[in-house]
């Protein structure tokens, strides 16, 4: 079970967040990519948000049928809802907030405990404010007090269930079609399609199988694996991408040298990963065991030749050099 903490901090009269997943197990901030705020953006028109997450849609996984129907998240054993019991910091300034208050090992000892989500006035912070024609303040736009401009820093640790590590996450690009509602919308950007992996692999950890489709980043499989991917999916040279079909697949071999040149090595799977295949139950119908293990090897992976260990014909060039043989003079051994 992996323990992390959230971090939120959140300004009046401007919104500012700087959210950060922190892997307590391992012991290091991970942020990339931010920007650093000097608490006077509030007097720049043109500033409305610093580190704000992207608006994006949410699903709600379901391990069955019934729960989706139900529409019922808090009975999916693979949701968890951060709602609840927060520690709390309340600042009358940014001058005098707590400015490194997400790094590991700060004394929160003494913080406030306040309920999530809520408003912090309603909490006996700040100071009541009824109505919202009013300013809180004498109105010079576009500055504000310096001396009261209320800060909360907010920060909870929870921990993600061990039996999360059961799922895949599939990381897609969008891609804009004609005639759809979302026809005039911009694709991501490489950087955020790597920011979005990079971050699920922190958070998910390195048992997680992260993939991501090889069609919808021509060029750039490099920057995916770097990222932190491990899957390419269900990529096949008969069937296109019925979703994207203006995006072919890329040739099998390219492929492999792309993986290749990045490290890493291209291998063929079944549709359900290698470790579900060699721990069977209960993720397989015991009728199907015995017909799927004849077509695996002894890690998992899909059989590539017919030789089987104790034959007396030559194995596969591919296990003699797997055991440490030079073909050639296994042949001449031979």
């Amino acid at each position: 079970m992996k323990s992390f903490t959230v971090s939120i901090i959140g300004v009046i009269f401007i919104l500012i967040t700087n959210i950060l997943a922190v892997d307590t197990t391992n012991s290091v901030v991970k942020k990339e990519n931010f920007m650093i705020p000097t608490y006077k953006e509030w007097e720049d028109p043109k500033i409305f948000e610093i580190n704000r997450g992207k608006p994006h849609a949410h699903f709600i996984p379901f391990e069955s049928k019934e729960l989706a129907i139900e529409d019922a998240p808090e009975k999916s054993k693979y949701y968890q809802s951060l709602n609840g019991t927060w520690k709390f910091n309340y600042s009358k300034n940014p001058n005098s907030r707590s400015s490194d208050f997400f790094e590991l090992g700060t004394d929160l000892s003494s913080w406030d405990d306040i309920v999530v989500p809520g408003n912090w006035e309603m909490q006996g912070y700040g100071t009541l404010i009824y109505l919202d024609e009013e300013y809180p303040f004498p109105p010079n736009p576009p500055f504000v007090p310096h001396d009261y401009n209320a800060v909360g820093s907010y920060v909870r640790t929870f921990y993600i269930p061990d039996n999360w590590d059961e799922q895949e996450i599939i990381i897609q690009n969008f891609r804009a079609k004609p005639n759809t509602k979302m026809e005039f919308v911009a694709d991501p950007a490489l950087e955020e399609m790597r920011w979005t992996i990079a971050i699920a692999r922190i958070i998910f950890g390195k048992s997680m199988s992260i993939q991501a489709p090889p069609n919808l980043s021509p060029g750039c499989l490099p920057d995916l694996i770097a990222a932190g991917i491990n899957d390419w999916g269900g990529v096949s040279p008969l069937t296109p991408d019925y979703v994207n079909p203006e995006a072919p697949w890329p040739h099998l071999d390219k492929l492999a040298r792309d993986t290749e040149n990045a490290g890493k090595n291209l291998h063929q799977r079944l549709t359900i990963y290698p470790e579900y295949v060699c721990s069977l139950d209960p993720w397989v119908d015991v009728r199907f065991h015995s017909a799927l293990l004849k077509t695996v090897d002894a890690e998992g992976y899909p059989r590539t030749d017919a030789w089987t260990p104790g034959e007396e014909t030559r194995p596969p060039d591919e296990i003699l050099r797997g055991l440490g043989f030079t073909v050639g003079l296994f042949d001449r051994l031979a």
